[in-house]
C-alpha cells in the first residue's frame, strides 16, 4: 500500500474504476461545551481490488483516529474536541478521502447546546426547567 499511496501523492497513479461508499450520507452532532465525542463511520470501495488511501478533516477539532484505509470496508473513527466552544456555537467541516477510488468528502456538523436542566413533577413526568419560576413553581 505505501507504493500505491507515494503514488497518489506524487499524480502518478489511474483512477481506477469504482466508487467510495459511506454508511452515512454526513454526521450530525450535538454535545455540551467542553464535550469530547468519539464514534465511527464504516467507507465501503467497490473496486477491483478494494479501495486504499488517506482520509483527514477540514478542522482540527475533528480529528480522525483513522488516517489510512485499505480494504472492501473500512470503519474510520473519529474524535471531536468541544473544548473552548460555547453554547450555540456549531462548527461544520468535511472528512476529506483521497484515494485508488477518487476523492470525496464526508460532510459533519457540531452544534453546541447546554445540557438542559429537567426535574420531575410530582405525578413523575420529567421537564425542562427554564427560568427560576419553573424551578419554584
Amino acid at each position: 500500500m505505501q507504493k500505491a499511496m507515494q503514488q497518489i501523492i506524487e499524480k502518478r497513479w489511474e483512477r481506477e474504476r469504482g466508487t467510495l461508499d459511506f454508511s452515512c450520507e454526513r454526521i450530525d452532532l450535538a454535545l455540551t461545551p467542553g464535550a469530547l465525542f468519539e464514534g465511527t463511520f464504516t467507507v465501503f470501495g467497490n473496486g477491483n481490488e478494494g479501495a486504499y488511501g488517506y482520509v483527514s478533516s477540514s478542522d482540527r477539532r475533528m480529528e480522525c483516529l483513522t488516517k489510512e484505509f485499505n480494504g472492501s470496508q473500512e470503519t474510520i473513527g473519529y474524535r471531536f474536541h468541544a473544548d473552548y466552544l460555547e453554547d450555540g456555537d456549531e462548527v461544520s467541516g468535511e472528512f476529506r478521502f483521497i484515494s485508488n477510488l477518487g476523492e470525496y468528502v464526508l460532510p459533519y456538523t457540531v452544534h453546541v447546546k447546554e445540557a438542559a436542566v429537567e426535574a420531575s413533577t410530582p405525578d413523575g413526568i420529567r421537564e425542562e426547567i427554564k427560568n427560576l419560576n419553573d424551578f419554584a413553581g
